[in-house]
């Protein structure tokens, strides 16, 4: 029983591989009959274009585009490199063929250089290159038309605002244009199709979340249609608050805590020299991620030119106090001095009428210290403490009105992401 079985089993395995060999021998058979039935025809050989054919003069394109990831944004050239997968397809007639006689196929693969393929150009925003480069090989279906499928690194031009920088989104595009023999005369017609993806795997890695991205035909001033992709981004800001917006905060807070420190130890200036070393070089770190054509003035600088203006006034107030310190220990001094040669001086006797001139001399020179004491400013009845007191209550509240200015009554938050995307 067992033998029989196994003379069944291996009959029937025969006639399956027999079978299958037969089947994958007619399949290449017809490919290769179909690929050399192709290639021979005139409209093939002489590479003719598509529209001579069509009597109406028509060419219509569909371009369907896959972005991959943004991988860098050159904030200085403002230029974007992305990697992006891109289908194009348009119909070519004179390739079609009837499936029936060549064993129901439906596709086949053609060399790029034995067909007539347009010259795709990069006609809004190119930046490296000015055009795309077509694959090695396209697939043609029975229907006649042509596929190509991109997968590339695109660099081009982005326009950068900074205004919000760094809580900005940018808005980058992407335009194409086909050009083909006599496209004067020939209406060509753009369809545009996208992926539907989720766009959660690109948040996990790099300085930009992708945002959304779209396409839409647009005319130019010939008439002239041409598909265009918009790519919406935002800056994850994270690094630029720790390493920038932070410290400049915390720089403006120091310029208060100056008038803190006691006028005659001498360390207010060392302080201020320390703390302006630390501004310049953000101003470095700033002007170098920034490009040289602003369009507008970021909000980044102007809290830079704050806390500049805020150091310099502190410090000209810093000046002040300790002009008025060695001037009052002057005075201290100098009373310090005659009292001591009054004390060591022996007094000798005076008459009475002396006397009497004596206190009349007194009191004159008290009436006039009186009347100098009135007529005086009221800045000079101010200490030096005191006005270091004054300034760190001024100056406290300039940091408060600068920070709560530009980030209250502005809208430079009003792009920034949550913390953490």
């Amino acid at each position: 029983m067992l033998g029989w079985v196994s003379t069944i089993y291996f009959t029937s395995e025969l006639i399956f591989m027999n079978t299958a060999y037969s089947y994958n021998g007619s399949n290449i058979d017809a490919y290769a009959s179909l690929r050399k039935d192709i290639l021979s025809r005139v409209a093939v050989v002489n590479r003719v274009p598509p529209e001579i054919v069509d009597s109406a003069r028509n060419f219509n394109m569909t371009y369907n585009l896959l972005l991959f990831d943004v991988m860098d944004i050159d904030q200085v050239r403002q230029l974007m490199t992305i990697c992006m997968s891109m289908k194009v397809e348009w119909p070519q007639q004179y390739l079609a063929w009837d499936p029936s006689i060549y064993n129901n196929i439906t596709k086949v693969n053609i060399e790029t250089q034995f067909l007539w393929t347009p010259y795709i150009v990069i006609v809004v925003g190119f930046g490296e290159r000015l055009h795309l480069d077509f694959p090695e090989w396209a697939y043609v279906t029975s229907t006649g038309d042509v596929k190509f499928h991109f997968e590339t690194y695109v660099t081009f031009r982005c326009g950068i605002d900074f205004r919000k920088y760094p809580f900005d989104i940018q808005i980058c595009r992407l335009g194409f244009m086909a050009f083909v023999d006599f496209w004067d005369t020939v209406n060509i017609t753009y369809f545009i199709k996208k992926y539907n993806l989720d766009l959660a795997p690109y948040i996990t890695n790099g300085e930009w979340r992708l945002i959304s991205y779209d396409g839409k035909s647009r005319g130019d001033a010939n008439n002239q249609s041409f598909p265009i992709y918009s790519i919406k981004v935002q800056r994850r800001p994270e690094y630029y608050i720790l390493m920038i917006i932070a410290p400049l905060i915390l720089t403006s807070a120091m310029m208060s805590l100056v008038f803190l420190i006691p006028p005659g130890g001498g360390e207010k200036i060392s302080f201020f020299v320390t703390l302006f070393t630390s501004l310049t070089i953000f101003s470095s770190f700033v002007g170098n991620v920034m490009p040289r054509n602003l369009s507008s003035t970021p909000y980044l600088i102007l809290l830079l030119i704050g806390v500049f203006v805020q150091g310099l006034l502190a410090n000209l107030a810093t000046l002040f106090v300790v002009n008025m310190y060695h001037k009052e220990k002057k005075q201290t001094n100098g009373c310090e001095c005659r009292s001591s040669r009054k004390r060591g001086k022996v007094t000798p006797l005076v008459t009475v009428s002396e006397q009497q001139r004596l206190s009349q001399d007194l009191q004159s020179e008290l009436e006039n210290t009186t009347m100098k004491s009135k007529l005086a400013p009221n800045n000079f009845c101010l200490t030096s403490n005191q006005w270091d007191k004054l300034f760190f209550f001024l100056f406290t509240f300039m940091e408060v009105v600068l920070l709560g200015a530009l980030f209250g009554a502005t809208d430079w938050l009003s792009d920034a992401p949550t913390i953490g995307l």
